[in-house]
């Protein structure tokens, strides 16, 4: 029984990384399948022409698309390798679809466990290796270590490599944005004091975690260039060089603009043939030559925090140092005559990267947010207030200290975030006023004295934005900031993101059916239909209003039976359906919202701007086949919470009439 156990859970766990695999959104990347096809078929074409075979070894096929490719071109061996199974089990699948089993010999095998000789995964050496294993980090997937290995053991020296090399982009800008993401800001309090930041969180240099993101939506106002795009590393993936783990490189000039520099954007581009005349680039838009840029969501771009602001004049002469071992990148920037040469990584010194997430940090400096919580605690607060404040990471305690409450109680059960706290707490001189609580005992113990409880809506363990919400506990004070909840929805058109999720019948002529099939099969088995994504980075057009799917009371105890919700409206505008997006707006007390939605009023047919700090879900439709609604179509949505699960049912009618077309059932 037990290994039947293990075994559900094995399968269950391959479904998910199926379901949640980027490989469908590189299908429909046009310019990188476009630009390897034209590489492998010179590659082919200059092997051929040596009166040589084209042995051809494509590491981390995938699909098994750029072997396909390869095949059609006239290659004469094809091995094919996949480290993940059942992904390799879907490539035979696609090959065979495409009769083109009999060239291609796909290993289920990671390229560094492949054996060549008679008999083994190859039977010689390839002379042209084509692969794609590169992240938003360049080299965050291990490209080092998979090119050294394939030189070594698996390639002829003469061999053509696809792509043979790449180039590393860096550009250093001002952003009060980046730095909010990365340091705390003091808190400004309504009475004119301030919470104010210790030594220890100040001069920390902040995480290594990577923050990618889509900048060609970053507005362009919120940041500053102080030194322009310059390439600080070159990369030969052709073996002509050796390739090397650890590097660093300099690069002089001069800043363009007066400002702080605070953060490095960072992204690459591949040349896929010796000659550079065909290259793959991962800039945002604003800097593509023809101002726009092929969409992807497998290869973003980056943002690094510096581990020291630099205040700089314009012109002055200035220095960017650039780091790198064989999985990641990291920076320094100085005057020239001051840059320091050897630079080890940054790492976290104030516990707080290690508990507060990107999204939370900016949410914590959220000026908007700091500003009506002011307001609402300094109505709140008095001089008897006995305050519990939940929610990790939270300042709202210390701020209803600085405002005269009589005691608040923090709850933080996080180990490495309650030296912060303590920090914090002593350097604003309120440990007579501020106590941590940190276990549920203690938490137990104090309530009955709590008449004021401030329970931010932020918790590490919640992934859907509903999960955020907090119930009083029965016997707790009914004084509850915020005071309720409304779960809100949206139906929605993307301009681009539905692409990690639609349907790929057919790439570069080659059939993807069982792709398909495999990618729907995990999704129903295995899959959480709603999703979280950073919905500010991908333009959104509403289809129709939005709706409030359940109004929460926090000050009540939550709900012991499931809540109801259904309803039916026509839409206001024609457009593709490619889901529903779902947000919590909070309220502080009977007048002041906070919404994680959108930042201001959402209309159909118009683009939603999207709360940047906000947490949103994303209910795809599952439909197999691109729905293009009508104006005057219906839209029927069911729902159900309890105990923040949420399932939910839309469906779509054609105001011309016909059955309901189901686009999500969970």
């Amino acid at each position: 029984m037990e290994d039947d156990f293990v075994g559900d859970w094995t399968e269950i766990n391959s479904h998910i990384e199926i379901a949640r695999c980027s490989y469908g959104d590189m299908l429909h990347d046009t310019e990188r399948n476009n630009l390897y096809y034209k590489a492998l078929v010179l590659a082919i074409k200059k092997i051929h022409s040596e009166g040589r075979k084209a042995n051809v070894l494509d590491i981390g096929t995938g699909t098994g698309l750029l072997s396909m490719m390869a095949a059609t071109i006239g290659a004469d061996t094809i091995t094919a390798c996949e480290g993940c199974v059942p992904m390799a089990g879907c490539a035979r699948k696609v090959i065979k679809e495409n009769n083109l089993e009999d060239k291609i010999k796909v290993v289920p095998k990671h390229s560094t466990d492949l054996k060549v000789g008679p008999g083994k995964d190859m039977p010689q050496r390839a002379n042209i290796l084509v692969t794609e294993v590169f992240d938003s980090d360049f080299i965050g997937d291990g490209a080092i270590s998979t090119f050294k290995h394939a030189h070594k053991e698996l390639l002829e020296k003469d061999c053509i490599v696809i792509p043979c090399s790449g180039r590393v982009y860096a550009q250093v800008v001002e952003s009060t944005l980046a730095r909010r993401w990365n340091k705390l800001d003091n808190v400004s309090i309504s009475n004119g004091t301030q919470i104010e930041m210790s030594a220890t969180l100040n001069s920390c240099p902040g995480s290594m975690s990577v923050h990618d993101l889509q900048m060609s939506r970053l507005d362009q106002r919120s940041y500053k260039t102080i030194l322009p795009p310059k390439v600080v590393f070159e990369f030969d993936w052709s073996g002509r060089e050796e390739i090397v783990e650890c590097r660093q490189a300099r690069v002089d000039g001069r800043a363009v603009t007066a400002g702080v520099a605070n953060a490095v954007l960072m992204w690459w581009d591949l040349s896929m043939n010796a000659e550079c005349d065909m290259r793959l680039s991962c800039a945002p838009a604003w800097l593509q030559p023809t101002g726009g840029a092929n969409w992807r969501d497998h290869w973003i771009q980056e943002i690094y925090h510096l581990p020291r602001s630099l205040a700089v004049a314009q012109n002055q002469p200035v220095s960017l140092l650039t780091c790198h071992d064989e999985y990641s990148f990291w920076f320094s920037f100085d005057s020239t005559d001051s840059l320091v040469e050897d630079l080890p990584q940054p790492m976290c010194t104030c516990n707080l990267h290690y508990v507060c997430s990107r999204q939370r940090m900016g949410e914590l400096n959220d000026p908007h947010r700091k500003l009506k919580y002011n307001a609402v605690l300094k109505k709140k607060v008095n001089p008897d207030s006995v305050v519990l404040a939940t929610g990790d990471s939270s300042l709202m305690g210390l701020v209803a200290a600085k405002l005269g409450a009589q005691m608040v109680y923090c709850y933080e059960d996080k180990k490495l975030a309650v030296p912060v706290y303590e920090d914090l707490i002593e350097h604003n001189k309120l440990s007579d006023k501020v106590k941590m609580v940190t276990t549920q005992g203690e938490l137990d113990e104090i309530m009955g004295k709590v008449n004021l409880c401030i329970n931010e809506p932020f918790f590490r363990t919640s992934k859907l934005p509903w999960e955020n919400i907090r119930f009083r506990t029965e016997g707790s004070c009914s004084n509850v900031i915020p005071c309720s909840a409304s779960i809100q929805g949206v139906v929605v058109q993307f301009e681009h993101l539905h692409k990690i999720r639609v349907p790929v019948d057919e790439v570069m002529g080659f059939k993807m059916t069982d792709y398909n099939e495999m990618i729907h099969n995990a999704i129903l088995k295995a899959d959480n239909p709603m999703e979280v994504h950073p919905l500010w980075e991908y333009k959104t057009k509403a289809l129709s209003k939005p709706f409030t799917l359940f109004e929460l009371n926090m000050c009540d105890t939550a709900p012991q039976k499931p809540v109801f919700f259904e309803t039916s409206f026509e839409l206001e505008v024609a457009g593709r359906i490619d889901g529903v997006v779902l947000w919590v707006d909070y309220m502080l007390d009977e007048v002041t919202r906070i919404s994680e939605g959108g930042t201001r009023l959402i209309w159909p047919g118009e683009s939603v701007a999207w709360d940047i700090h906000g947490r949103q879900a994303v209910c795809f439709s599952r439909h197999r086949r691109t729905l293009n609604a009508k104006k005057g179509g219906t839209v029927n949505l069911k729902s159900t919470y309890l105990s923040n699960y949420l399932n939910l049912f839309f469906s779509y009618t054609d105001p011309d009439g016909g059955d309901p077309v189901v686009l999500c059932s969970f």
